[in-house]
């Protein structure tokens, strides 16, 4: 083999060394691309969990405490009250001071039932969630200047536990919050339905309109919308915003149904 087919085979080997090596980097790279894309995926879902979890765990602590307090408005101050008004009886008072400090007594326990079922809706544990729903449309009918609707389905009443009941009325009342605050509505309608294997319960207003975005979630002060959104996500549902036409917002939670065997 003379000089120059030296050369030539060096040169093969040689260019053949380095276009392997330079696959060897590439897919070193795009292997180390994925592997990191992938840590990276892992890390965001991880963060999201525990940004899931603390959100759950702040919702049930908070639960616990509304709970302790609904049951010392009803344990101190409304027994507080009533033996006030049972010594009110036996007191030797004017008629008339007596008359008004029992429509004052009244007002007061009034003002204490109503704190302590919002805090803690004695009715949903004891009939459900449907009358509750039922229960605080009416009471918000009479106290603002906005109708509230509910058109319950009796066949889907009573299919989830108390859990996802307790979650489902939170959201309802802090939607009810919101559309009272800012949307300047004057009719809401709550509808139950069921689609396939899927229980939906729409509020629906004729308000301004609102579809919060994920910069609405990620502002000071919408606790409010991140509770409703967490609280669904929590019981496996979904929560969707949807513009009315001409004016308005439909706001549909739904759930999955579990048939029994």
């Amino acid at each position: 083999m003379d000089g120059s087919e030296k050369i030539d085979v060096i040169l093969f080997y040689g260019t053949g060394g380095m276009l392997f090596l330079a696959l060897a980097i590439i897919i070193f790279v795009v292997a180390y691309q994925r592997k990191m894309f992938s840590k990276q995926k892992e890390i965001s879902q991880m963060e999201l969990r525990v940004q899931k979890e603390l959100m759950a765990a702040v919702i049930l602590e908070k639960e616990k405490e509304q709970k302790r307090m609904a049951q010392e408005l009803h344990d101190g101050i409304g027994s507080a009250l009533t033996a006030l008004k049972m010594s009110l009886i036996q007191m030797s008072i004017d008629k008339e001071e007596k008359k008004l400090i029992n429509t004052m007594i009244k007002s007061i326990s009034t003002d204490v039932r109503r704190i302590s079922n919002e805090l803690m809706p004695s009715i949903l544990e004891d009939m459900g969630l449907q009358k509750a729903i039922e229960n605080l449309t009416e009471q918000l009918t009479l106290s603002t200047e906005i109708t509230f609707k509910y058109q319950a389905d009796d066949l889907i009443s009573e299919i989830y536990g108390e859990e996802v009941e307790l979650a489902l009325f939170r959201a309802i009342q802090e939607l009810f919050n919101n559309i009272i605050k800012y949307a300047n509505a004057t009719e809401v309608c709550v509808k139950e339905s069921r689609e396939g294997n899927f229980y939906i319960l729409s509020v629906i207003d004729n308000g301004d309109g609102f579809i919060p975005s994920e910069e609405n979630f990620s502002k000071i002060g919408s606790l409010g919308l991140k509770n409703i959104r967490s609280r669904i996500q929590q019981i496996g549902g979904a929560i969707i915003y949807e513009l009315k036409d001409p004016k308005g917002t439909t706001v549909n939670i739904s759930l999955p149904i579990y048939e029994e065997d």
